[in-house]
């Protein structure tokens, strides 16, 4: 697991296309380099071209592919160096163009350098349940926090830590808290408890006695506050929120009120092979306000030969 306290003094991947999508995340990326020093690098990739059959020569591939590296390359250059400076040298100093598909090499980049986290800009949207290639891939494969910035940078005072005790989350609340210190903002630590009926919704006629909810309820509180206590930020203010009610809709209502929302890929008990866990995955897809995505390193999924 990425360990929060230095994620900011190491270097950033920032995903960019040429579609503008990406200029967000170079916005954002750019606040961090100008606040904290932060190491930036700007990664794109290129796919080898669909047409390059087996049946192309080797030489012709190969100055095709080339080719299509230089001309990218100039392109993000150019798109780079347009973009406002304060006295910093041209972004494209720090462009890397490199063969391969973007999730692939974003990832790649992001090992080789030990980053803090990956920026990305808004993800494509492919129906109700998935995300674009290129944000899939990276959430399911980055060895670090993924950091999607849907819009254009704003201050980040408010920042809200859903929790669930278990240590994924824990990683989660601690990167909230370095963010909170480095920005001069606040966390808001949440815990949603879920009844044992919500829990089981499928189960026909089954209705938990009032006292046993709120004995679990109570159980949870205290656990809620141990955990917070155990991991307090002691440079940043946390405030607690204990509600009823399902995780992922809580914090969709929450974040009108909040500037980001730090959490962990995967809750208590979730399938380590899976891309996402199904809040996370839900507040990634509905949230307009950044959503950090942090993995706990054992729900690291290999990258594909």
């Amino acid at each position: 697991m990425t360990k929060a306290t230095d994620v900011f003094a190491r270097p950033v991947i920032v995903g960019v296309g040429e579609d503008g999508h990406s200029r967000p995340a170079i916005e954002r990326a750019l606040e961090f380099s100008r606040q904290f020093d932060t190491p930036l690098e700007f990664v794109h990739g290129v796919p080898e071209h669909e047409g390059a059959a087996s049946t192309t020569p080797l030489a012709t591939r190969g100055a095709a592919n080339a080719w299509r590296l230089t001309a990218a390359s100039d392109r993000l250059t150019h798109l780079l160096d347009e973009l406002p400076r304060h006295g910093e040298p041209p972004l494209s100093r720090a462009l890397r163009v490199l063969p391969g598909r973007a999730a692939r090499v974003i990832v790649e980049r992001a090992k080789a350098l030990d980053a803090g986290f990956i920026l990305l800009g808004p993800h494509e949207r492919r129906g109700l349940l998935d995300f674009g290639s290129t944000t899939r891939g990276v959430l399911a494969h980055a060895p670090c926090a993924v950091w999607i910035q849907p819009g254009p940078p704003k201050p980040l005072r408010r920042i809200v830590v859903p929790v669930d005790l278990s240590e994924d989350s824990r990683g989660a609340f601690e990167f909230g808290c370095d963010l909170a210190r480095r920005t001069g903002g606040w966390v808001r630590a949440l815990y949603c408890f879920v009844s044992p009926d919500f829990a089981y919704p499928d189960a026909e006629d089954v209705t938990m006695p009032t006292y046993v909810v709120d004995d679990e309820r109570a159980h949870a509180r205290a656990e809620f506050e141990a955990f917070i206590r155990d991991h307090g930020c002691s440079e940043t203010q946390v405030d607690m929120a204990f509600v009823d009610g399902d995780p992922a809709s809580v914090v969709l209502d929450m974040q009108d009120d909040m500037d980001a929302v730090v959490m962990a890929t995967h809750g208590r008990g979730g399938l380590s092979a899976a891309v996402l866990g199904s809040v996370t995955n839900t507040v990634l897809r509905q949230a307009h306000v950044p959503v950090i995505a942090v993995r706990h390193a054992s729900r690291v999924l290999e990258l594909p030969p």
